[in-house]
């Protein structure tokens, strides 16, 4: 499936790629972008999709089901 505006992003933690633990989220903003939090920079940044997804920790895109209707 095409991730959408207002899809979350999941990463595990890279020490056991293996575990489907979620340590980080990202939200796909409408300008195709990740909106996250960084802790090294201690602030909301935007990155790529391809920067997000390309990332080893990757687990992949979810849709909280209250948004996966859209509102007319």
């Amino acid at each position: 499936n095409t991730p959408k505006p207002g899809d979350l992003a999941f990463l595990r933690y890279f020490s056991n790629v293996r575990q489907k633990q979620v340590w980080h989220v990202g939200m796909l903003s409408e300008n195709q972008t990740i909106i996250h939090a960084s802790a090294s920079k201690g602030m909301v940044v935007e990155d790529t999709i391809a920067t997000f997804t390309s990332h080893r920790g990757f687990i992949g895109w979810g849709r909280h089901r209250d948004f996966a209707q859209e509102v007319a």
